[in-house]
C-alpha cells in the first residue's frame, strides 16, 4: 500500500512539471553579432559571463598595470631567548613612498606557513615595507627596487625596528 500511495504522489509531482520551450531560430542570438565591452573590446553576444572573464584572464595575465619586479623572503621573529622561527600570515605592506613615482602604489599579502612572502609583478619604484598594518610593527625598511629585479629580503630580529628604523618618525599603528 505504500509503495502505491509513493508512486502516485510521485506522478502527481511529475504531470505538474512542464517542459520550456526552447525558443524559436528568430529569437536566438546570432552568434555572428559582436558588441563592445565596457573596456571596448569585442565580445560576442553568445559568450557565457565565464567565457569572458577566462578570455580577459587569458588576455591579462597580471592585471592592467603591473610591473617586472618582485621581491620576496621569509619571516622569522624570536621572543626572548627563543631561536627565530617563521611568522605564518603576517600581513606585511608594501606601501610607495610620498614623492616617488610609484607614490600611492600599495601591495598588501600575508606570509604562508613556512613565513615566506613574494610581492611578484610590482612596479619599480621606492617602498616602505612594513608589518604596520598590526599593532607593535616589527619591521619599517626603506627598500629601492628596479623593474627587472629579483630581490630578496629576510625579515628578521636583526632588521627589525629595535635594531634598524628607517621610519622612525613614524610610530602609527597602520
Amino acid at each position: 500500500m505504500r509503495i502505491a500511495i509513493g508512486v502516485l504522489a510521485l506522478g502527481m509531482v511529475l504531470a505538474g512539471c512542464q517542459r520550456s520551450h526552447a525558443p524559436s531560430v528568430s529569437q536566438a542570438p546570432d552568434p555572428a553579432v559582436v558588441t563592445p565591452s565596457p573596456r571596448g573590446l569585442p565580445v560576442k553576444t553568445d559568450m557565457t559571463l565565464a567565457e569572458r572573464s577566462t578570455r580577459y584572464t587569458q588576455e591579462h595575465p597580471w592585471g592592467d598595470d603591473t610591473g617586472t619586479a618582485r621581491l620576496k623572503g621569509t619571516v622569522t621573529w624570536a621572543e626572548g631567548n627563543e631561536p627565530p622561527a617563521p611568522v605564518y600570515r603576517r600581513a606585511l605592506l608594501l606601501r610607495g613612498l610620498k614623492g616617488a613615482a610609484n607614490e600611492g602604489r600599495r601591495y598588501t599579502l600575508r606570509t604562508n606557513a613556512q613565513g615566506e612572502y613574494v610581492f611578484d609583478r610590482i612596479l619599480g619604484g621606492e617602498y616602505e615595507l612594513t608589518d604596520g598594518l598590526s599593532k607593535g610593527s616589527h619591521w619599517r625598511l626603506r627598500v629601492q627596487i628596479n623593474d627587472g629585479d629579483d630581490m630578496t629580503l629576510d625579515l628578521t630580529p636583526g632588521n627589525g625596528t629595535q635594531v634598524h628604523d628607517d621610519f622612525p618618525e613614524e610610530s602609527r599603528q597602520g
